[in-house]
């Protein structure tokens, strides 16, 4: 469950699929591991941010 303190920043998606095609990764290979070059987090997360339009600013920043 998220914490009420964590702070949510708006989602573009159109600049996320810019800076991934950029990259040249997979939502699911970001969505990886830390260990592996991810971010952490699942690709349903990413997924689900895209459909609030919001994302946690932590995954955020991670992401870039």
């Amino acid at each position: 469950m998220a914490a009420d303190n964590e702070k949510w920043v708006n989602f573009v998606w159109k600049r996320f699929l810019t800076a991934k095609k950029l990259r040249g990764i997979s939502i699911r290979t970001l969505g990886d591991h830390k260990d592996k070059g991810g971010i952490g987090c699942s690709e349903k997360t990413i997924r689900r941010a895209k459909e609030k339009g919001k994302i946690k600013a932590a995954n955020l920043e991670a992401i870039a």
